[in-house]
């Protein structure tokens, strides 16, 4: 858990410092979710924003765990009931894409999955004090598992997304 946490710092360190770099002319925040999710949203206009998140897991030790590595992007679209609000802070709905590549082991055998899932959430993004963010989110995708190889499918469904965010506003 700690090596977890520590991964999850230096990721953030690194979003941090390109996203002072990216914010210039436009409120940016940098966000964190439960677990080691880390994400940054960049505000276009006064009703638009872009939102990108890595994450990464990893759980046992040794030759048996399992690890994942996530990426995700969502298109924000807000001022949809927002009483004059401007982007970052509101109601917002946005298309999705998650890519996720999943790898387990138990001692004996390795193996990996990749994982697709494209749809849609709508979340609501509080701001206090115009310096940090409160953001719940939920949502549907359309989910299918490949083989590690890429050469075919193993399942496809629909499955609910959920999210929780903090993040900190740099401009």
């Amino acid at each position: 858990m700690k090596q977890l946490f520590l991964k999850s710092a230096l990721v953030g360190c690194l979003l941090a410092f390109c996203g002072q770099l990216m914010a210039q002319s436009a409120r940016s925040i940098i966000k964190y979710a439960p677990v080691s999710n880390v994400g940054y949203e960049h505000v276009l206009n006064e009703k638009r924003s872009i939102y990108g998140g890595l994450s990464y897991y990893s759980f046992g030790g040794g030759d048996i765990g399992v690890s994942a590595l996530g990426l995700k992007a969502e298109y924000r679209f807000y001022g949809l009931a927002n009483n004059g609000k401007e982007a970052p802070e509101g109601l917002w709905v946005a298309p999705t894409l998650l890519f996720w590549n999943i790898s387990a082991s138990d001692g004996y055998d390795k193996g990996s999955v990749f994982v697709t899932q494209l749809g849609g959430i709508a979340g609501y993004q509080w701001l206090f004090n115009q310096k940090i963010s409160l953001e719940p989110a939920l949502g549907v995708a359309f989910t299918a598992v490949g083989s590690g190889g890429g050469d075919s499918l193993l399942e496809a469904g629909v499955l609910p997304l959920f999210a929780l965010r903090v993040g900190y506003v740099l401009k």
